[in-house]
């Protein structure tokens, strides 16, 4: 159900963009951006639990740092405001939960990893302050989640590794603000801090700081 809520959702906001950006004036803007991600799953999130309900989270190691890519495509629909839409992608965290069991002489390696990444497709809606560089956007859209679990399990028995792996569909918005910084009468560059809200794992918010190029067609 939530899965064709988001294609409704997208559908619409890029039926919304497609209907106000026939003979606009269209702005294309790739960009690339780094950031943390401030709100990472749990070990209990991600399934690790322990039978007697205590937390595992001591074991859990999250590297929360963020990277991606994408373009914008605004149209002009007044002397401040532009709506368009936003292709991206973004490597979410890589995590390793270990127990230190390869510290038993028989365990020569125990382990399990998690990986996630995305690619979103958003409506976006920017407003720029008047005789000024400054611009706020926001948006709304659908985010193709891709995650990787990987078992490593090493011992004098053998090994006994496994892996696991699929897509998920989600809705998530974003807020951000920054600078066009004028170069040419058809060249910009903006730059943007960002900060989006998937609604993945409770919630997880990457933050981030774009910088790209605008060039006006």
């Amino acid at each position: 159900m939530s899965r064709k809520l988001t294609v409704i959702v997208v559908a619409l906001l890029l039926g919304a963009v497609t209907a106000v950006a026939a003979e606009q004036t269209v702005s294309v803007r790739p960009y690339l951006q780094f950031g943390r991600l401030m709100s990472a799953p749990s070990a209990d999130d991600l399934g690790y639990e322990d039978v007697d309900g205590a937390s595992l989270e001591e074991y859990l190691d999250v590297d929360k740092g963020t990277m991606g890519g994408g373009a914008q495509l605004l149209f002009v629909v007044g002397p401040q405001l532009k709506v368009g839409a936003d292709l991206g992608f973004r490597k979410l965290y890589d995590s390793r939960f270990d127990t230190g069991a390869s510290d038993l002489d028989y365990i020569y390696e125990s382990y399990q990893t998690d990986k996630e990444s995305t690619i979103y497709l958003m409506g976006v809606a920017q407003y720029s302050l008047l005789d000024s560089p400054v611009f706020l956007q926001g948006g709304l859209g659908m985010h193709l989640v891709f995650w990787t679990w990987e078992k490593k399990h090493w011992s004098e028995y053998g090994r006994d590794d496994k892996e696991s792996s699929d897509t998920e569909v989600g809705l998530g918005f974003m807020v951000a603000g920054g600078v066009n910084l004028p170069v040419h009468e058809n060249l910009s560059f903006p730059i943007m801090l960002r900060i989006d809200y998937m609604f993945r794992h409770g919630s997880m918010i990457p933050v981030s700081l774009m910088a790209g190029a605008s060039f006006n067609l």
